[in-house]
């Protein structure tokens, strides 16, 4: 399954474009949680622009390169049986396959081109309760790798400007 054939989940869904979603959402504000210098922003949405209906909230939502590329969605009228449960019923409502979820971290994870959707049911002291998130698996790799590059081109600017201030100029 590629990305094209991925959820839409309440009007969003992984590689949407930051106008698009502005479209939908005109009320949402950089919320400064992304890494933007290397080209990941974060949204806040309004709370009188959150999805319709009432059980359902989204939690964060990230760009990168002005393209969807992580969204969290909490439920909190929705009591699945177990994270299995839930993953099933995403796989149903979601046309994904119902085989082949991962667990990994607490969540469940069907891994698909382009997309990747994680459930779980989250139900500790100090968590939301059942999550729901779309995400490009390689956005994260993409930051990493970015912050990297950065850190190195930020090291070798630092030691060229101290080599010069070392450098007596009459």
């Amino acid at each position: 399954m590629d990305r094209s054939a991925g959820p839409k989940l309440r009007g969003v869904y992984v590689g949407m474009p930051v106008e698009e979603f502005l479209r939908i959402y005109p009320s949402s504000r950089q919320d400064g949680l992304g890494n933007p210098r290397v080209g990941e922003i974060s949204y806040d949405i309004a709370e009188d622009e959150q999805p319709s209906a009432n059980d359902v909230r989204i939690l964060a939502i990230k760009f990168l390169d002005d393209k969807l590329s992580f969204v969290s969605f909490n439920y909190w009228n929705f009591d699945p049986v177990n994270v299995e449960d839930f993953a099933r019923q995403a796989a149903e409502k979601f046309n994904l396959p119902s085989r082949g979820w991962k667990a990994e971290f607490g969540f469940l994870t069907m891994k698909c081109q382009g997309f990747r959707v994680r459930v779980c049911k989250c139900t500790g002291p100090r968590e939301l309760g059942p999550t729901l998130i779309l995400d490009d698996p390689e956005a994260e790799q993409i930051v990493q790798r970015r912050l990297k590059i950065k850190e190195r081109e930020e090291r070798e600017l630092k030691r060229r400007e101290e080599q010069e201030r070392r450098v007596f100029k009459p």
